[in-house]
């Protein structure tokens, strides 16, 4: 072995950093990860496997006319992800040929058939993907820039379609916030609750069936109302759901379902940050203003930590709402400090699953 100093060695000396560079590496190919998810799920790769029950890229390639490459390479990033699993073969298999069936992971949120499907959510990034380029202009401006200049939320009050696969994609990132709220938060005292920009129902489908007692009320525009109302209906919850078309902003708050049930908790999920502080208090007076004295506003958020130092994820979701909306990541701390300006007293957090939290407060 030389023992001889080479050119890099030489040019780096004693200034050779300490440390590897391999997590500024992991950033750097992050992106790619959501990319191979989102294309395979546009080529209903995982639906495919499952039908299928086994899949080579060979096959893959044939069945959806894509290069023997391209297949392969989707195939080995999906492996690699845990997304898929290779089968086991003691014999010498040619290039290509190896064959992938879908791992627990997939199979329980990656099928369309199953109640807790993600995809609707990767799939928004197709059309909607946070480019660097239009980061940067997110950034230099601090306007949302999903739909150019467009305002995202009157775009999906004039073209149903975009509204309902956004809706659809809020819904596959909640069904199990939505299963795990009513094992954190007791609603056992409430009769009625109501869920502003409540999209497709989920929370109102999962508090009701939790409390046969409660009855619900949703505030959304009129294309989302219409997926809610499909979706309460596809429940059996009819009798103890109403759906209320609108712009929260610009028309009262509903109080009743009806005239012997009247409002006692005000939900919010995925509402606060899509909003600056001084908006978030217009709605939250809003929903001090109905409540009866003992109402709780209750808001649901993936909040960062009270320092702003994490979680990672829930940071890049602040991204997230620069690209699309005003808002950004909450602490629990500021909306603490925001609906105790509006009247509530005692608010209270507590994380009830993965990145999510729930923050309440009483009237």
């Amino acid at each position: 072995v030389s023992t001889q100093s080479t050119g890099v060695s030489k040019m780096l000396g004693s200034k050779a950093p300490p440390l590897s560079d391999v997590p500024l590496y992991d950033i750097y190919i992050a992106n790619r990860k959501s990319s191979v998810l989102c294309v395979a799920l546009h080529l209903d790769v995982f639906e495919l496997i499952d039908s299928k029950g086994t899949l080579s890229a060979q096959e893959l390639a044939k069945e959806k006319e894509l290069s023997m490459r391209g297949a392969d390479a989707l195939l080995v990033a999906l492996h690699a992800l845990g997304l898929l699993e290779r089968e086991k073969s003691t014999e010498n298999i040619e290039w290509g040929s190896e064959r992938y069936k879908l791992t627990l992971l997939s199979s329980e949120f990656l099928l369309k058939k199953k109640p807790c499907y993600f995809g609707s959510l990767v799939s928004l990034e197709f059309d909607s993907y946070i480019t660097p380029q239009n980061l940067l202009h997110a950034i230099k401006t601090g306007t949302p820039q999903v739909y150019g200049e467009e305002d995202p939320w009157e775009r999906h009050e004039n073209e149903a379609e975009k509204a309902k696969a956004f809706t659809m994609g809020m819904q596959s990132i909640s069904v199990r916030p939505a299963i795990e709220v009513p094992k954190v938060y007791d609603f056992s005292k409430h009769k009625c609750m109501l869920d502003v920009g409540g999209g497709s129902g989920i929370f109102c489908i999962s508090f009701l069936e939790s409390n046969p007692h409660l009855y619900a009320v949703l505030l959304d525009i009129k294309p989302v109302c219409e997926v809610a109302s499909e979706c309460f209906k596809k429940y059996s919850l009819e009798s103890r759901t109403k759906c209320v078309s609108g712009n929260f902003f610009k028309i009262p708050f509903p109080k009743d379902f009806s005239d012997s049930v009247s409002v006692d908790l005000v939900f919010f999920s995925q509402i606060a940050h899509d909003w600056p502080a001084e908006k978030n208090l217009q709605l939250f007076k809003k929903a001090y203003d109905i409540l009866p004295t003992g109402g709780v506003i209750l808001i649901n958020e993936k909040l960062l930590t009270n320092d702003r130092s994490g979680p990672v994820a829930n940071a890049m979701v602040s991204l997230d709402m620069l690209y699309w909306t005003e808002g950004y990541q909450y602490t629990a701390a500021k909306l603490f400090d925001l609906v105790t300006k509006v009247g509530f007293k005692n608010p209270q957090t507590k994380t009830h699953y993965g990145y999510w939290s729930i923050v309440w407060a009483t009237k």
